[in-house]
């Protein structure tokens, strides 16, 4: 009927009950009672989560949201910046020129002439895929 460990559990609930002297219908409400405060303390753990987890969305939401740009274009001015860039095969000046040149620059020639004479190459040489060379870039920023 029972496993030892249920034959073992019984005899000492059966024991305990008649030391205190309380009924079994006592006893399940005893039980009924501490299942239902863990039950109330797991809640009480699993909302206090929910909310901390609310709280730290919320503030990411609201430094992110002060830290970007508005969509103003007047309260908005782009700075000049530079960044590495990796040389791939097949990379030219005019094929990276392409694919930096934006609005800030004059023309495609100016930023061509800037890509040489910040990295010392000739117009002559070729890039060797592989290398890093410095590329100006422009960057929004929020007045």
């Amino acid at each position: 009927m029972f496993g030892f460990v249920g034959k073992a559990r019984y005899l000492v609930m059966k024991n305990i009950r008649k030391e205190i002297r309380i009924s079994r219908r006592d006893h399940k409400r005893i039980i009924k009672s501490r299942r239902m405060r863990r039950m109330g303390a797991r809640f009480i753990t699993v909302f206090s989560l929910f909310l901390l987890f609310i709280t730290i969305t919320g503030a990411i939401n609201s430094f992110a949201g002060s830290t970007l740009p508005s969509s103003d274009t007047s309260d908005t001015e782009y700075k000049k910046c530079y960044t590495s860039i990796m040389i791939y095969p097949g990379d030219s000046i005019d094929s990276i020129t392409d694919k930096y040149y934006t609005s800030q620059f004059k023309d495609k020639d100016s930023l061509a002439f800037e890509i040489l004479s910040i990295n010392h190459l000739s117009p002559e040489k070729t890039l060797e895929p592989g290398n890093h060379i410095i590329v100006p870039v422009y960057n929004l920023m929020a007045k």
